[in-house]
């Protein structure tokens, strides 16, 4: 076997310990469809992406039940749009998911999972607080999106990382339409 070949092992069987749930026998089988190939960093990276367009996502659909403002509806509409294009990067690469997307406030990354927390507690105070934590969220999402972009190679997850971005700051402008007006 050559070099290439055994890193290549190497690499995938990494992913695949970290964040694909499969058996020994799974692993070690050649006759295994092998899938497209990620840097266990790329893997992460989707990994993180995609629960932070679920706390977004989650957020806003809480924000909107405490204030019935559709600007919270129409984006977190959008944000199960953008779940959904990076959910079909981590299918295609063999990457699942930890959390369920259908358990609401619930992430398996503790950063994650804080942000929410905080977010929900200030978003609470006045609909204007509200606006604010969808201004918040939004900065950190492009924030977060331009360093992946920066340094990711693949076309397929490049080109949904900036459809991701132009969502994100079109929803930026949307919540400082609304701060505006405080």
């Amino acid at each position: 076997m050559s070099i290439v070949a055994k890193e290549f092992i190497i690499v995938l069987a990494t992913i695949c310990f970290f964040v694909i749930p499969t058996t020994d026998a799974q692993m070690l089988d050649p006759a295994t469809e092998l899938r497209p190939s990620l840097t266990l960093e790329q893997a992460q990276d989707l990994l993180y992406m995609w629960e932070e367009e679920k706390l977004a996502r989650d957020v806003y659909e809480f924000l909107h039940s405490a204030y019935s403002h559709r600007v919270f509806n129409n984006i977190s509409q959008a944000e199960q749009r953008h779940m959904n294009h990076v959910a079909g990067l981590l299918q295609t690469y063999g990457v699942n998911a930890v959390i369920n997307p259908e358990q609401r406030g619930r992430f398996s990354i503790p950063e994650i999972q804080e942000l929410y927390d905080q977010f929900i507690t200030n978003g609470l105070s006045s609909l204007r607080d509200a606006f604010l934590v969808g201004q918040q969220i939004e900065i950190m999402d492009i924030a977060d999106l331009e360093a992946r972009l920066a340094s990711e190679t693949k076309a397929d997850i490049r080109e949904v990382y900036q459809l991701l971005l132009s969502g994100s700051q079109r929803h930026l402008a949307a919540f400082e339409r609304q701060l505006q007006r405080f």
